[in-house]
Order: structure tokens, then C-alpha cells, then sequence
């Protein structure tokens, strides 16, 4: 820092010793000590009469900084940093972080960030000093797309990304098939090398079987015919295909001269089958 001298009383003066004055021979120079020294002036004035003072300058050391090391975090997560040797903080960096005038804020960056702190102590001395956050990436994770699945059927998932492990909640394995009972939400968590970790989700719609009705069981004679008709679907499959007119709608004739049972199997718009 620096400060201005300012002499009074005489028409000319010499400040000694000179060294880091501005300008030696007026009466207000600029004094930037590097350390606390006194400052001897002779004036003189237009009589030539001499007379002498003299100043100390003190200077106070800047105050001794230090930081605590340079965390690592995962995309996300949030850290404590820390400054020492001061009485006010005030934080010059200041995208996401906590508050900016404590000597410990917390901090989230995005993306790895040096945070620059000025601190200053009792004597109003002031320096700066920084901690680099580093901030590693989230590892990509991807469950797949939501899928659709007739009750009682069986699928499997499949996880992908560049995480270096992967782990399914609901004790599911990737890639392994397993049933489905009903509708619910899987969960993919994956971990980096780095420790860090992403998650991403499939839901699996557990989709309810048609209400197939194949209707009343019917008596003939031999030689007559009569209709089915199904119900509860959108496509059917009659058998046996024996003695009936077209086993795949509705409402086929049949015109069987043996005592015969007709099964019939519906399918409904999503494709689920009873």
C-alpha cells in the first residue's frame, strides 16, 4: 500500500531517506515503505531558517493465508471449502455458493471453479487467496424405454452407458429375464471410477388380460348348425378348426355331428391374449 505525506510550515523541504518516495523534495509525496520506517524532513523557508520533524510510517504485515486442499466432487454434490488467517472473508467468486462472507461456505459448482477470496485482517490488511473445486462428470446411464407387458408375461432389461458398473433395485439382473406381476418403476444405478454416480429409470406397465367370454355352452341335432360368439377382444382364434366356417371372428357357424367343444382364444388391442 502507499500513503501521502503532507509537510506544512516551511517553503521548501527534503525528506530523507528517499527511498520509496515519490518525489523526495516536496511537501506532499507518496511514501510506499516496504516495511515501518521513519521519514526525517528538513524545511526551510524564505529566510532561510532551518528547522526538522520527522515521521514513522508502520507498516503491518499482510495477513498469513491459507486454505485447506482443493476438493474433488461428483456433478451435483456439494462441498464445505475453507480460508484461514483473516477476520472478514469476502468471497470474490460467487456462482454457487452458500455465503459469501464466511471463511467456510458451502459450494456446488457445475463444473470445476476456482473461488477467490479476499481476506483481510484486524488492520484492515488485506490479500487474496483461492481453492479449486473439481468437479467430475456424472457417469451416463440409460434404463431403456418404458415397456408395455401382458399380465404373467416375462421381459428383461438392459442397461447401457459409460458408467463402470451397474446395479437394478428390486433385485433384477440386466439382461436376465424375470416376470412381470404389475406395474412398477425399475431403477438403474450406475458408478463411475470416479465414485460418482447416476441413476435413470424404466417403468414396465403391467397391462390386464382381456375378459375373453366364449358364450353359453349350446345343444343341436345332427345336421343343424348354430353361431358362436365371442367377446371381450379384438381378434380370436377358434379350435378346432373342424366343422366351422372361419375360426378366426366372432361369430363363426359351426355344424359339428359329434359332441364337440369349442375353444376360442381373444387377443385385445395391445396385444394381450386369454
Amino acid at each position: 500500500d502507499s500513503t501521502q505525506l503532507n509537510a506544512t510550515g516551511a517553503d521548501s523541504y527534503a525528506w530523507t531517506p528517499p527511498n520509496d518516495l515519490s518525489n523526495d523534495v516536496i511537501f506532499n509525496p507518496w511514501a510506499s515503505p516496504p516495511s515501518t520506517i521513519q521519514y526525517n524532513l528538513v524545511g526551510i523557508d524564505t529566510n532561510g531558517c532551518i528547522n526538522q520533524d520527522s515521521i514513522v510510517i508502520s507498516v503491518n504485515p499482510l495477513p498469513t493465508l491459507s486454505t485447506g486442499i482443493n476438493p474433488t466432487i461428483c456433478e451435483g454434490d456439494s462441498v464445505q471449502i475453507n480460508a484461514f488467517g483473516g477476520s472478514v472473508y469476502n468471497w470474490i467468486t460467487t456462482d454457487s455458493i452458500s455465503d459469501t462472507t464466511v471463511s467456510n461456505p458451502t459450494v456446488w459448482p457445475t463444473s470445476t471453479t476456482t473461488y477467490f477470496v479476499l481476506v483481510s485482517d484486524v488492520n484492515t490488511c488485506a490479500d487474496t487467496t483461492s481453492v479449486t473445486v473439481n468437479v467430475n462428470p456424472k457417469p451416463i446411464v440409460d434404463a431403456g424405454l418404458d415397456q408395455d407387458i401382458c399380465f404373467g408375461d416375462s421381459t428383461s432389461l438392459n442397461g447401457s452407458g459409460n458408467a463402470s458398473s451397474f446395479s437394478w433395485n428390486n433385485s433384477i439382473l440386466d439382461g436376465v429375464i424375470f416376470q412381470v406381476g404389475s406395474t412398477q418403476e425399475y431403477i438403474l444405478t450406475g458408478t463411475d471410477l470416479n465414485g460418482c454416480i447416476s441413476s435413470d429409470s424404466v417403468i414396465i406397465n403391467s397391462l390386464a388380460l382381456p375378459n375373453i367370454d366364449a358364450g353359453n355352452n349350446q345343444s343341436i341335432c345332427i345336421g343343424d348348425s348354430l353361431q358362436l360368439n365371442a367377446s371381450g377382444g379384438s381378434n380370436y382364434i377358434w379350435t378346432p378348426n373342424t366343422f366351422i366356417t372361419d375360426n378366426t371372428i366372432a361369430n363363426p357357424i359351426v355344424a359339428p355331428n359329434v359332441n364337440t367343444q369349442y375353444f376360442v382364444l381373444g387377443t385385445d388391442t395391445s396385444g394381450c391374449k386369454n
